[in-house]
């Protein structure tokens, strides 16, 4: 699609078939994550699940994801020096856009600036 060509468990260490076979199972880490946080957790415990939470996405190198960028449109000097949590952001702005507009996942790459690719997403909004 977009001329890169790495795996999801290469990027992040997570096997889809072993999560689609058995759900988390395999991840405990993640199947903490995926649990709502209790209202009354410690602080201590906050750290912990942020913690967690920042290595799951450090796991994806910003070199990756700002190549995406660049193929979904965004202007490479614009990325350059964007960090993780923008990167992210910029990235769910794309997918959030595509989504509504019912498009398919050939429509990703572009030549053209993506219109909104920079706002700050509400969803990103309690990472940042």
């Amino acid at each position: 699609m977009v001329g890169l060509q790495k795996s999801a468990v290469e990027l992040t260490g997570f096997d889809r078939a072993e999560v689609a076979a058995n759900g988390w199972m395999a991840y405990p880490a993640l199947g903490r994550l995926a649990q709502v946080a209790p209202l009354d957790m410690t602080q201590q415990m906050f750290l912990a699940r942020c913690k967690s939470l920042h290595d799951v996405w450090q796991r994806v190198p910003n070199g990756y994801l700002k190549s995406l960028l660049v193929c979904a449109g965004c202007p490479r000097a614009d990325v350059k020096d964007l960090a993780s949590l923008k990167l992210l952001q910029a990235l769910l702005n794309i997918i959030q856009s595509l989504n509504v507009h019912e498009e398919a996942s050939d429509a990703f790459a572009s030549n053209g600036e993506r219109e909104g690719w920079k706002d700050r997403n509400e969803a990103m909004a309690p990472f940042s």
